[in-house]
């Protein structure tokens, strides 16, 4: 699992971050220059203290550490990781923005979150169904757990292509 998490970590950046996702949606825009519609979310957002800071720190094991700098750091770093990740619907992205896990999934007043518009697998299977289905909290555990499951999802992909 470890070496997995390594070669993601090593990997992922937002050039190549799409490669886990496996559908793509293309459309044509009026100059006829083709766009992805979909956008990078982070699950817990880049600007997590204002609506995230009620969920404890926790190491990868789920055991909470000292509200330091040294556990921010660690949260800074599971935010850019490949488990905290993925794409949404740029209008959705944008309506969700900064919310808690919960907004993000249910939506705030009219607005609908993740839960009534995510058309991917990885978001509706993986994050709907998976993790908030079963009442996760969506914390460094959770993320590390995501970030090895996608790995190992996409090293099984690669070895099953490279094997035809």
């Amino acid at each position: 699992m470890e070496a997995t998490a390594q070669a993601l970590r090593f990997l992922c950046n937002e050039d190549i971050i799409e490669v886990p996702f496996f559908q793509r949606s293309y459309v044509w825009n009026e100059d006829k220059t083709l766009q992805y519609k979909y956008q990078l979310e982070h699950i817990m957002p880049q600007k997590w203290e204002e609506n995230w800071s009620n969920v404890d720190y926790v190491d990868e094991n789920g055991n909470v550490l000292p509200k330091d700098e040294s556990s921010k750091k660690a949260r800074y770093v599971k935010i850019y990781s490949l488990g905290n990740m993925t794409l949404l619907n740029g209008r959705l992205n944008a309506s969700i923005s900064n919310n808690n896990f919960n907004n993000k999934m249910e939506g705030v007043g009219k607005k609908k979150g993740i839960k009534k518009y995510s058309t991917l697998s990885v978001t509706k299977d993986d994050l709907v169904e998976k993790i908030y289905g079963e009442n996760k909290t969506w914390n460094e555990q959770t993320i590390a757990e995501r970030e090895a499951d996608l790995g190992d999802e996409i090293v099984s992909l690669w070895c099953e292509n490279i094997k035809k």
